[in-house]
């Protein structure tokens, strides 16, 4: 071998570790993005997993205070406004909106706290306002099947709210029944 490529040789050694170093640091730093990109996708998937459980157990919740209400089986104590059975105020907020009323101990309704049978975490509690009576549009409605008396249609609206098994994921569900 002559000088020349020796020296030309020894110049070139030290350019592929460059290389290789750089491309190290830029493999690097796709697999961290990648694994944040993971980790986010994660974190999205299980607060949308928790929303689910948290909107599922609240309407097994409403469920459960529209077939009380259905049922007859709340229909005394609104006039207390305790236990779970409020009268509607038209001068005042309703009460799950007021701010001092809490959803748990003895503003709700005894039979209305109501749990995700898969996800015993998951739980919700109901409480039934009674609104004002209205009439009944007419005779056609006025029959059994409506829970119709002599023309008169009592209106409740039911309250459901849940949570989700992490208990940071509330859900806030009404519908109104008619007896």
């Amino acid at each position: 071998m002559n000088a020349t490529a020796i020296i030309r040789h020894r110049g070139q050694a030290g350019f592929a570790l460059f290389v290789g170093l750089v491309l190290l640091i830029v493999l690097s730093i796709i697999a961290l993005v990648a694994m944040q990109l993971v980790a986010n996708q994660n974190r999205l998937a299980s607060a949308a997993w928790a929303a689910q459980m948290g909107l599922t157990t609240s309407e097994g919740a409403l469920i459960n205070g529209q077939n009380q209400v259905l049922n007859g089986a709340v229909l005394n104590g609104f006039s207390l406004n305790t236990n779970g059975t409020y009268t509607f105020n038209w001068s005042s907020l309703p009460q799950w909106a007021q701010p001092a009323f809490s959803w748990t101990g003895s503003g709700i309704l005894p039979s209305g706290s109501y749990t995700n049978s898969a996800y015993s975490q998951s739980t919700a509690q109901v409480i039934i306002e009674q609104l004002p009576s209205v009439a009944a549009p007419g005779q056609s409605f006025c029959s059994s099947s409506y829970g119709c008396n002599g023309g008169i249609l009592q209106v409740f609206r039911v309250t459901a709210n849940g949570v989700g098994p992490d208990g940071t994921t509330p859900v806030l569900l009404q519908d109104t029944s008619v007896q």
